[in-house]
């Protein structure tokens, strides 16, 4: 039995919040999520590619269609059967679909949710798994 040393690596077989299912053939570990790229091995995008960003603070979540910047907010099934939170750019996004890139969205994403919660209207439902950056409005 190989051991495994992360929540998702390569070879694994996750499920969109469309129930589509994806084959993991990249993954990259950045300062504030996973960054997972797949191959749709089920229809309606055959062999084309998906990507899913983990950030540690997000929870499975409702899927919300342009959420903070991203294209979508949803839940990703994992291998072991557990959802973990997930958020992705929309195909035509002109963004790099690098690591750093889609770290620095999440800082932005922070720092419009500790806005939000700095005027009373925040509803992003993190978890903190982490400390949230000192920032004004983050509430710890």
């Amino acid at each position: 039995m190989i051991e495994r040393t992360g929540i998702i690596e390569v070879g694994d077989v996750v499920v969109n919040h469309a129930g589509e299912v994806i084959k993991v053939i990249r993954v990259e570990i950045g300062k504030h999520g996973i960054l997972y790229e797949g191959a749709f091995i089920s229809p309606p995008y055959p062999y084309s590619n998906a990507r899913g960003y983990f950030p540690y603070e997000l929870p499975p979540v409702e899927v919300v269609q342009r959420w903070f910047g991203w294209h979508k907010r949803a839940t990703t099934v994992l291998a072991n059967g557990l959802g973990a939170g997930v958020v992705t750019f929309g195909r035509s996004d002109p963004r790099p679909r690098t690591i750093e890139e889609y770290d620095a969205e999440w800082e932005r994403t922070l720092a419009s949710i500790a806005e939000e919660n700095a005027n009373g209207t925040g509803s992003a439902n993190l978890m903190q798994s982490k400390p949230l950056p000192d920032m004004p409005g983050v509430m710890k």
